[in-house]
């Protein structure tokens, strides 16, 4: 008879400890599947967005301190370096949404006056051979690259001008193909290619936004 209560009490043990783990399975399931989850995942996804994004900047500063000809730096007030890595939305699906980047990296000239369109694209064809190889090998494709300017006096009463050019990833890409390709034909495709808001002096809006002449700087 004592055998027989033990097994029963061993038996309940058991169908009590298996009750509670599909409980705890299930709950797991709820959360992880449920709103809460879906959150916690994004959380961990856009965790793992920035941390990816600040690998990048740093592989690209890298670069730009690697690859920057001697003699090219007599202009700057400090070293080039990649501001950020910011996102633009390029579709969205549902819960879905496919982003681009656009690395935004800064050029402090230590010039007051503004600086003439031939030393400006001489420094963006540089900047761009030093930091697309970076870029084009991330996860996620690049949308253009916004290379700023930054000028003129700067102190307690006045502050220094910030302009940018955009130069749309295609651009990049034969930059860095296409050995025949320099600063003088990128300025001439920008030129072209320059939105009416930030580059025309007709006014007139260009379809591709990404390629900017001369604008004045802005976030993300």
């Amino acid at each position: 008879m004592e055998f027989v209560l033990v097994g029963l009490f061993v038996l309940g043990l058991a169908l009590a400890v298996g009750l509670f783990r599909s409980r705890i399975r299930t709950r797991v399931r709820a959360l992880t599947s449920g709103p809460t989850g879906r959150l916690t995942t994004r959380r961990r996804e856009r965790v793992s967005l920035v941390e990816d994004r600040r690998d990048l900047e740093r592989r690209a500063d890298g670069a730009l301190e690697a690859s920057m000809a001697p003699g090219i730096g007599t202009h700057l007030e400090s070293p080039i370096t990649v501001r950020e890595v910011a996102t633009v939305v390029t579709e969205t699906s549902g819960e879905s949404t496919n982003v681009a980047l656009v690395p935004i990296v800064r050029v402090p000239l230590g010039t007051t006056d503004t600086p003439g369109m031939e030393l400006v694209f001489d420094y963006v064809a540089d900047v761009l051979a030093a930091v697309h190889p970076v870029f084009d090998a991330a996860d996620d494709p690049v949308s253009h690259y916004d290379v700023q300017f930054t000028f003129g006096p700067d102190g307690l009463l006045v502050s220094g001008e910030c302009r940018r050019v955009g130069v749309p990833v295609e651009l990049a890409d034969r930059l860095v193909t296409d050995s025949s390709y320099r600063a003088h034909g990128l300025r001439q495709d920008v030129e072209s290619r320059a939105d009416g808001e930030d580059g025309d002096e007709d006014g007139d809006e260009n379809e591709d936004d990404r390629a900017v002449l001369w604008g004045e700087c802005r976030e993300y």
